[in-house]
This record gives structure tokens, sequence and C-alpha cells, in this order.
């Protein structure tokens, strides 16, 4: 079923691009099926559609009819007998280039016209995509406006975004040994440290932190003592960076208590002494992450904490010694995201 599309240039203006159809003054009920298909399909893609019932044999009587209906383009039907194949041309004055494509369905079937009738309409689209592009059309006249809007390509989907500071809670854990030291004549001393931490916003996250027992034993001439030291702390932790970037730093405060028991044993005439305590602390501090993988991080942080009471050991013969004014943690540990 041969057929012939030629393009020209609008002469009428009307509400939508109009497209005549071409068809002999004695239309078969196989022609009727594809000229009503043909319809619908341009309607649906926003034309008017006119019917002239007119012997055209070349594309320059077809050229001629559009013209003369005021037409975008002019679509000619042929249906030669036994056959089921259509050969589409297109030759159309916006963009100046003729093209030529024959369709054939699979099989004699009552959806033959739609799929020739839908396939005329494609390539009638496709000749118009050089519109698209960003050199001025080549052809002889200029594109109505709709027909522009009918092949420009659409809007991409604007990509789903959550409002900012909105991302999905996410949790941590941490483990890694802390060195804890403090002026006042106490050794420093290792233990570790443990957090589990909770992040409701890109750049913020919270944890409790627990450390300890950090053991150190002073001594002098006259005994030692056995001090144990544990810190439970909740902190609040900023991110400078994207949290998932490869190297990130932060900063870190919170508020927390210290627990230290302290276990005396002197030489004769001096007699050791025990006791323990509780005390409030705050402490501040920084640090950097560095990704292993997406959820597995390297963790460096140097703290500083101060505690409300400073706790003070005395020895017979030697001035006593002090601690929490400040304390000094520095660590470095793994962490682990989900």
């Amino acid at each position: 079923m041969p057929a012939v599309i030629v393009l020209a240039a609008a002469e009428a203006v009307s509400a939508a691009p109009r497209v005549a159809i071409v068809r002999d003054p004695e239309p078969t009920a196989e022609r009727e099926a594809f000229e009503n298909q043909l319809r619908s399909e341009l309607a649906a893609a926003g034309f008017e559609v006119v019917t002239v019932r007119e012997s055209a044999d070349s594309p320059e009587a077809l050229e001629t009819i559009a013209s003369r209906e005021g037409s975008v383009a002019a679509i000619r039907l042929d249906r030669p007998a036994g056959s089921v194949s259509a050969r589409l041309w297109v030759t159309e004055r916006v963009t100046g280039k003729t093209l030529l494509r024959t369709v054939r369905p699979e099989a004699v079937s009552p959806e033959a016209p739609g799929i020739i009738a839908l396939r005329a309409v494609e390539l009638l689209r496709a000749s118009l995509l050089e519109l698209n592009e960003a050199h001025p059309p080549r052809g002889s006249v200029p594109a109505p406006a709709s027909v522009r809007s009918w092949v420009a390509p659409a809007a991409p989907a604007p990509a789903a975004r959550r409002p900012a500071g909105k991302e999905p809670a996410s949790w941590s854990i941490y483990i890694g040994p802390t060195l804890l030291g403090s002026p006042g004549g106490i050794p420093a001393s290792f233990a570790p440290s443990v957090a589990f931490g909770w992040r409701p916003a890109p750049h913020w996250s919270s944890e409790l932190r627990w450390g300890g027992p950090f053991v150190a034993t002073p001594s002098t001439s006259s005994g030692s003592a056995t001090i144990d030291q544990q810190f439970l702390t909740w902190r609040v932790r900023f991110d400078f960076l994207d949290p998932k970037a490869l190297v990130g730093p932060f900063a870190v405060a919170g508020l927390g208590g210290h627990h230290m028991s302290v276990y005396g044993s002197a030489s004769e005439p001096y007699r050791g002494r025990s006791a323990s305590g509780y005390g409030l602390l705050a402490m501040a501090g920084g640090g950097a992450r560095v990704a292993v993988t997406a959820a597995l991080f390297l963790t460096a942080e140097c703290a500083v904490a101060i505690a409300a009471r400073r706790s003070v050991i005395r020895f017979a013969d030697t001035d006593p010694i002090t601690t929490g004014r400040p304390w000094v943690l520095t660590s470095l540990g793994v962490e682990y995201e989900w």
C-alpha cells in the first residue's frame, strides 16, 4: 500500500497545523480503514486533518495540494492489488530533505491498516527532528510553532531530591584504643573505647561513648597507688564535608561522667587507703575520618576534657598528684555505618 507524504509550508492560520489526506475519488474498504486509522493517529498528535479526493501521481502534485489546502503535509494512500506493504515518502520543505521507508506488516490482518498508519506518523515526526538541532532549518519555509513543539524533546523528569537535612538516619559503631593523659603526675595509659552513634542529618551525628578502664600506677618511696578511670560521654559531631568523602574532618563536643577508683599500698609506718568517686566533665575536640569502603572508616581524634572537680591523690612524702584539669584523650579506631 504505497503512500507518499510531502511537507509544505502552512498558508492558513489555525489552532492546529493541518495535514491533508489525499485519496482516489473511488476509495475501497481497505483504504477507508487505513484513512480512519491515520486520521486518529494524526489527531492524537495534535494535527487538524482534512480529506482531499483527488488523484496525485507525484510529489510535486502532492505539494501543490498541500499548498492549496494550507497544510503542512499531504499524505497519499495507495493499495496495489494483493499487497500489504506501503512505501512512505516524506519530501518536506521545512528541513529540505526527502525520506523513504517501506513498511510491511507481518501478515494480512485487521491490524495492518493501523500498523502502517502508525509508521507513517512516526516517519513524519522523524523527518522533522532536525528542528531540534542547533543550526537553522535548511528548508525554504519556516516551521509552525506547534510543529516545533510536537518534535521537541520531552523535558527530563526532575530527580527526586530530599530536603536538606532530611536524609534517612543511619547508625554506626566505633571501637579502638584510646590514650589518656593528664598533667599532674598520673602516668598516661591506654584503654579501649566503644561508641554507638546515630546520624539524623547529613552533617550531624550523636554518639554515646564509653572508655576504660584506664589503669595507671604512680609510686613513691612511701608506697604506690593503682588508679582506675572510666568515662561515659554523650557527644555531638559535626562533619565539615560530605560524610562519605574520602577524608572528612569533624569537630566534637559533649558532656559526660567520670568514675575513678584508687587502691593505695604503703610501706611502714604508712598505711594505704582506697577510695572511689564520680564526677561530671565537659569535652571538645576534633579529628578526621578516612573512608576504607562506603561504610567503613578509619577515625582519628584528639579531645580535651575538663572535670567539674579535680581529683587529688596524696602520698605521705611527696606533693599530691592530680587529674582532670584537663584530660587529653587521643584515639585511633574503626567506625562502621549502616
